[in-house]
């Protein structure tokens, strides 16, 4: 009954074949524009993602290259001055006072309370430069640096008694024949890693220091961060004798611009695959109907595709399912997809509105139609059909109906769906990750901006929690952090967005929220998460705290990082003031607050 081609060899023209040949040239013309498309914005992905880290990588070592040469210029100094005394004879220093605990002071100061002036005997001992803590011998011969340059060494278990490594900064002797060869900064490398934990960033990289020569000095590792790097940088600390390596995790698979090219690919290969078969649908031969080889060659494909097709008869005004279809369908779906040949005459059974529609305009323009439908059966057992109907004419070029190609595309819904929410929450908690609720935060600001609505933000973060996972173990600091996200969720309104911001710290965001209403869901969240009690086994429990700051959104914030920064400051004012408590932004100057 149903013709792909309306043309005709008794009428002049080239007929069906030329045809054929026709929409077969344009179809490949257009899959070789959309696969050309495919690999630019493929390339596209990986250069974003490239650029996106090198970003991270400048700020990150900007910032950690910074704090290292301003901490090494300061220690550098005090080392000069402390060389400079010890290495003048004793009859001829000034009689003022000695300066070493001054300098000391000052050493601790910049490195931590458990820097030490040491200095280099003439018999390779080290010693204090003013107590009397005893002497150090190093495991193995201390190298000596060139006088005025300065040396930094890594000591393992530099003795027996302490058995801490140690962090040398030295500065050699000008003379060397000097009773003093060297004095020496020495800090405990644990001491000097911490130093580095309130670097904006912090648990975002792995960070070593290398000498100049490229071997290592010394490896700061992050509690988050992973071995296996994606990206690295290394910067020179100049006119320091030391290089900084700085590396980033790879992405996790739903942030990797792999998966997406790979679902890019997978689309443009379906929709290549439809457009390759709507050309064998349309290689039948010349006549009043489908011709059976092509109805056979359609049936092979639907079963390889898990699909089927119906046919519309324009004349009858009646659908006819296949019976590859009907075995996709339910027989309430397989029903309810009838009416949709009678027209507007008929209500179209629910879940099956948007394809009713859609096929009454293509009738109407007598043209083809495609898309992807979510429909349901009386049950509300939903399906996702995927559906490409071609118009049919007869040789005179008359509208005879349409021929739909449907395929069952329910599990890749279904995983897109999964895919979606895999990006946007937090694997641990389930509630929003960092990433999305920034998302969300930026939209609400701009809604408070437009219409003038409140807007208040909380930020939260678990006392002591690092405690709780080195006394019970992670597993048991993952459950804190898991009742804490319930807890909180169940605390706020269907409106507020609760979001895990990255380790112990979380925030929420309140709509239409003024500072009152939020100091009291801060409070409601603190005295709940108080009375909380996690299990650890053998009838035992642990319980933990949590501290808030509390925010508006005000002329002043400018952006989301200066909310957050002004949440921050009022969280780290509840810290300070003793932790479990809930303390607001000293900036604002509310009535009645």
């Amino acid at each position: 009954m149903f013709r792909t081609s309306s043309e005709s060899p008794a009428s002049g023209n080239p007929g069906p074949r030329a045809d054929a040949r026709r929409r077969l040239l344009r179809t490949l013309l257009s899959l070789l524009l959309l696969w050309g498309l495919v690999l630019i914005a493929v390339l596209q992905l990986r250069a974003l993602q490239g650029e996106h880290a090198d970003i991270r990588l400048q700020r990150i070592s900007t910032a950690v290259a910074a704090e290292t040469g301003r901490r090494f210029e300061a220690i550098g100094t005090l080392l000069g001055a402390a060389q400079a005394w010890a290495t003048q004879p004793e009859d001829t220093r000034p009689n003022a006072q000695s300066p070493y605990p001054l300098l000391t002071s000052g050493c601790r100061r910049e490195l931590g309370a458990g820097c030490r002036l040491l200095r280099l005997d003439a018999e390779g001992r080290l010693q204090p430069l003013h107590d009397d803590s005893g002497t150090i011998l190093p495991a193995r011969p201390l190298p000596l640096p060139a006088p005025g340059v300065a040396l930094i060494a890594h000591l393992e278990a530099v003795t027996a008694a302490t058995g801490t490594d140690l962090l040398l900064y030295g500065v050699a002797a000008t003379d060397s024949g000097a009773a003093v060869r060297a004095v020496y900064a020495a800090v405990p490398v644990r001491d000097f890693i911490d130093a580095y934990a309130t670097l904006p960033p912090a648990g975002e990289a792995r960070i070593e220091l290398l000498h100049a020569d490229g071997s290592p000095l010394l490896e700061i590792l992050r509690a988050d961060a992973v071995a296996a790097a994606g990206y690295s940088r290394i910067v020179a600390l100049t006119p320091l004798p030391l290089r900084l390596h700085v590396s980033l995790p790879a992405p996790p698979l739903y942030q990797d611009w792999r998966l997406a090219a790979a679902l890019l690919i997978a689309a443009a290969g379906l929709y290549s695959g439809r457009r390759l078969l709507g050309l064998r649908q349309a290689a039948g031969k010349p006549g009043d109907g489908v011709e059976p080889d092509t109805l056979l060659a359609l049936r092979q494909s639907q079963r390889l595709g898990r699909g089927g097709h119906w046919v519309y008869d324009a004349r009858l005004r009646t659908l006819k399912l296949s019976d590859e279809l009907r075995a996709l369908l339910s027989e309430a779906l397989a029903a309810n997809l009838q009416p949709l040949a009678a027209g507007d005459d008929v209500t179209p059974a629910p879940g099956t509105e948007q394809l009713h529609s859609d096929l009454q305009r293509a009738i109407v323009n007598e043209c083809e139609f495609a898309g992807e439908y979510r429909v349901s059966d009386a049950r509300d057992q939903p399906q996702w059909l995927s559906v490409h109907a071609d118009a049919s004419y007869n040789s005179e070029g008359r509208y005879l109906g349409h021929i739909a190609y449907v395929q069952d595309i329910t599990e890749r819904k279904q995983l897109e769906l999964e895919l979606r929410r895999l990006a946007t929450t937090d694997s641990l908690t389930g509630i929003l990750n960092r990433g999305s609720f920034l998302d969300r935060t930026a939209e609400e600001i701009a809604r408070a901006r437009r219409y003038g609505r409140p807007l208040s933000l909380i930020v939260l973060d678990l006392d002591d929690f690092k405690t709780i996972n080195d006394r019970f173990g992670h597993p048991v600091g993952d459950q804190c952090l898991r009742a804490f996200a319930e807890t909180g969720t169940a605390c706020l309104r269907r409106a507020d967005r609760l979001g895990r911001l990255g380790g112990e710290e979380f925030a929420a965001l309140l709509p239409e929220t003024g500072l009152p209403a939020a100091l009291g869901a801060a409070e409601r969240i603190r005295e709940h998460v108080q009375r909380l009690r996690v299990p650890l086994g053998d009838g035992l429990d642990t319980g933990f705290t949590v501290s808030a700051g509390v925010t508006l959104l005000s002329d002043h914030h400018q952006s989301i990082e200066q909310l957050l920064a002004a949440a921050d400051r009022a969280l780290y004012r509840a810290k300070a003031e003793g932790r479990n408590r809930v303390c607001l932004d000293n900036d604002l100057q509310v009535e009645g607050v």
